[in-house]
């Protein structure tokens, strides 16, 4: 089978359905089909094998046989165990009561090995190719073992190194199997295949709208397409642009006509799949409605926004192959609505909360639906959405008497403390009510509640990486009939104490030098007792695709152990990266050991995540390299200046220091940013010709000579002004002098020019005039005088007499003197 992720219940943001059904569970085989005895006698002491067992050899003493197991396995000979682990990756494919049992794909794995103490020394393991979905680990002592399961780089991620699940187990027979809720034998779509979707909704569609008053609505309603058999499910919105037709219905339509839908396209989980309705997949299309909660965030637990499934129909028997088309006509029919009504104790959920409030920036809880056969033991398939409630927590359910809006706020009302972040804050005591369509017949409802909390990290990478934040959680997940009986309350708490190489890594603090290998530990919850704990190892260093394609996160590793710690194994961490861990405390109602990745009906959880760390010690920022001999060295990039361990960046590396892109940036204490010649640079990074606005003024002293050809019309003087009394200057381009008085006095300013002009001094260049002048004197010359105080500033616009039709331009010769000092 091609290879296979491992899904639990822990869904955040979703209310889901998975179409499975009862039977019985498809077992890996046992350990004695895998050796067999060879030729056999027929006569003598070990005729027909000499009641030997099949693992062992049978030797004549002479009437008797002689029964010695062979080597790797252990026994008295009539029964002989295998000396070591056995690891079991079976899957089991079941729908509709019919189960199939597949080894898994050894392609999966680059390698599995497994690790194991002997004596004082971690010793490893390895096993023969599996026979039959069997790994052998011959002679691996009793006790606590790792078992590695190592994939290959992902081939399309540029950069990408192994990943690697870890399994920490005492169990001599291991299952790594997964149990699917669909059938075995699908074929992955790798042709664009459609299906052209005609009926009547049982309620009008609604896309996001944007209204003529700017004003619109995002309540986006969703089409599912699904099929429990074929592993489909295909979700999608429209834009509202559509026609019915191939473009999807516009809002308000009730009319579908040939809706044309490339599944490959819109599948949620990986790959979609071909239906094959000689085996009996059907296929299930519905639609589900958007709506906003009340302002007062009743009646579903004040969430923000709510889906539930409303109507839907279904098409039996439906074969459709790759790259195919399949026309499905039906009229949606909404049918009786399911109802739960679930209270929650807002309370218990802060207790848990309060070490970490500072942190957190918001948060959303959810109730998930879903279906699925009686099991203790949900098997991983397709789901459909019956319901889903969601609050995005900012500003979410905030106290504004102790968070965000009082400052100080009053401790006396305030007993879990202060904070202007606008933290969230759950309501005490709530009750949500939920109704919804389940328009199947099998399985179990099992409801997911996910309380979640989030801490920026992006100022702990490196300052090109994209912005990320770490996330924790709090889940509770039942039957809906559990959920309901009472109010939901936490099971267990969140880890806390987590030490990256024996180094603190709480969620505001980035660390570095933990090493390559470090031993990650944490403390127990305080509320519960974990079945396990998973450990998820991700790294936040951004990676590009062969598309360009930024992928800011990944997990190298996913470990499941039932102590709280986890030694890092060599070739996850990289130089030059960063990551982050989650450690996830988990109860289950069914836990098996021996099948660490089967899912659970009844599951808890408390998702604790850390600060970002480096395994070098080098500045974030820097690069590091390490050698064979695990030398690390560190270097700051280009543009940057320092030691490796610490690095400051220049500040004409980025953005061109600020200064304007025609401009050049030199690295000073700050950014110097040099126009070209003639040209004013501006603090929000522009260049200006010099004199060309009041921002960007040509300075003045004594005298300056110029001309206003190749200036623009800026500062003509307005009807009215308190200089002239008439608007002069329109339409012919002016210059700008800044002038600051060296003393009290007054002072004239001479304007010598060939072509009729107007030179004004102003205090702002757009706002009141001190003197203007537009008749020549005696000498030819334009003249203004005003009194100044020392220090002032103000503006000589050196102007046209013109109206925008006949402009006039030219040089000019500039000079101001003292009249009469005082």
């Amino acid at each position: 089978m091609s290879s296979k992720s491992v899904w639990g219940w822990v869904i955040v943001g979703s209310l889901w359905l998975v179409a499975c059904s009862g039977g019985d569970d498809g077992g890996a085989a046992g350990v004695d089909d895998a050796t067999s005895q060879g030729d056999v006698p027929t006569t003598g002491p070990c005729a027909d094998g000499g009641g030997c067992d099949k693992n062992a050899t049978c030797t004549a003493d002479g009437d008797k046989p002689k029964c010695v197991c062979n080597d790797g396995w252990s026994g008295t000979g009539t029964s002989c165990g295998f000396d070591g682990v056995i690891v079991s990756d079976i899957d089991t494919f079941e729908v509709g009561g019919f189960t199939t049992s597949l080894p898994g794909d050894p392609a999966d794995y680059a390698s599995i090995k497994l690790v194991a103490l002997v004596g004082d020394t971690q010793t490893p393991f390895t096993s023969d190719p599996p026979v039959d979905g069997l790994y052998y680990f011959p002679k691996v002592p009793t006790g606590t073992y790792t078992l590695e399961m190592w994939r290959a780089p992902n081939s399309s991620l540029v950069g990408a190194g192994k990943t690697v699940t870890i399994i920490e187990s005492d169990e001599r027979t291991l299952s790594i199997g997964t149990d699917f809720a669909y059938r075995a034998g699908t074929t992955l779509l790798t042709k664009p295949t459609t299906i052209a979707l005609s009926g009547t909704l049982a309620a009008p569609w609604e896309t996001t709208t944007t209204f003529e008053d700017g004003g619109s609505s995002d309540l986006e309603d969703e089409l599912l397409i699904y099929s429990r058999g074929a592993f489909l499910y295909s979700n999608l919105t429209t834009t509202g642009e559509g026609d019915g037709g191939a473009g999807g219905p516009r809002r308000g339509d009730t009319e579908l006509d040939g809706w044309l839908i490339d599944l490959g396209q819109t599948s949620l989980l990986g790959d979609a799949r071909a239906l094959d309705g000689a085996v009996g997949d059907e296929l299930v299309v519905a639609h589900v409605r958007h709506a906003r909660s009340p302002e007062e965030g009743e009646p579903v637990l004040g969430m923000d926004e709510v889906w539930t499934l409303s109507s839907w129909f279904k098409v039996p028997n439906v074969t459709l192959e790759d790259g195919g088309n399949l026309p499905v006509t039906g009229n949606f029919q909404a049918t009786a609505s399911t109802s739960s009504s679930m209270a929650y104790d807002g309370g218990a959920f802060n207790a848990l909360l309060t070490p970490f409030e500072s942190k957190i920036t918001g948060g959303f809880v959810t109730a998930s639906i879903i279906s699925e056969g009686a099991k203790p033991t949900p098997k991983v398939g397709p789901y459909l959405t019956l319901a889903n409630a969601v609050s995005f927590g900012e500003p979410g359910w905030v106290d504004p008497v102790c968070n965000g809006e009082t400052d100080p706020c009053d401790p006396d009302e305030c007993p879990n403390g202060c904070s202007l972040e606008s933290r969230y804050v759950f309501p005490v005591e709530r009750t949500a009510n939920f109704s919804f369509v389940n328009p199947f017949d099998y399985g179990q409802l099992l409801a997911d509640n996910t309380l979640t909390f989030t801490a920026r990290v992006t100022s702990f990478l490196p300052v090109d990486e994209t912005s990320d934040r770490v996330r924790g959680s709090i889940t509770v997940s039942d039957a809906v009939s559990v959920l309901t009986a009472g109010p939901v309350k936490p099971v267990v708490g969140l880890p806390t104490g987590i030490q990256i190489g024996g180094q603190d890594a709480p969620l505001d603090v980035g660390i570095n030098g933990v090493g390559f290998t470090p031993e990650i530990t944490w403390k127990a919850p305080t509320l519960g007792v974990p079945t396990r704990y998973r450990v998820q190892v991700w790294e936040l260093t951004d990676l590009k695709t062969a598309d360009d394609v930024v992928i800011p996160r990944r997990a190298v590793l996913n470990a499941y152990v039932e102590d709280t710690s986890l030694a890092v194994p060599p070739g996850i961490l990289a130089p030059g990266r960063h990551y982050a861990v989650d450690i996830v405390a988990e109860t289950y109602g069914t836990a098996d050991p021996a099948t660490p990745f089967a899912s659970a009906a009844a599951i808890a959880a408390g998702r604790m995540p850390s600060g970002v760390f480096a395994p070098c010690s080098c500045h974030k920022d820097a690069e590091c390299t390490v050698n064979d001999a695990g030398a690390e060295s560190c270097a700051c990039p280009e543009g940057w200046e320092g030691d490796g361990h610490f690095c400051d960046v220049l500040p004409c590396t980025y953005d061109n220091g600020g200064c304007a892109p025609d401009a050049t940036c030199t690295n000073g204490d700050t950014a110097i940013c040099t126009c070209p010649d003639g040209f004013t640079h501006l603090d929000w990074g522009e260049c200006v010709l010099s004199g060309e606005r009041c921002d960007a003024p040509l300075l003045l002293e004594s005298t300056a000579t110029g001309t206003t050809v190749g200036f623009t019309d800026d500062y003509a003087l307005d009807d009215g002004n308190p200089c002239l009394g008439v608007s002069m200057g329109g339409g012919s381009p002016e210059v700008v002098y800044g002038f600051t008085a060296p003393s009290t006095g007054e002072f004239t300013f001479t304007l010598d020019a060939a072509h009729d002009a107007v030179i004004s001094v102003r205090p702002e260049c757009d706002g009141g005039c001190l003197g203007a002048d537009m008749e020549r004197d005696g000498s030819g010359k334009f003249t203004v005088t005003v009194s100044l105080e020392a220090g002032q500033q103000v503006f000589v616009v050196i102007d046209g007499y013109a109206n925008e039709l006949t402009p006039y331009t030219g040089p000019y010769t500039l000079t101001v003197a003292t009249a009469t000092p005082t």
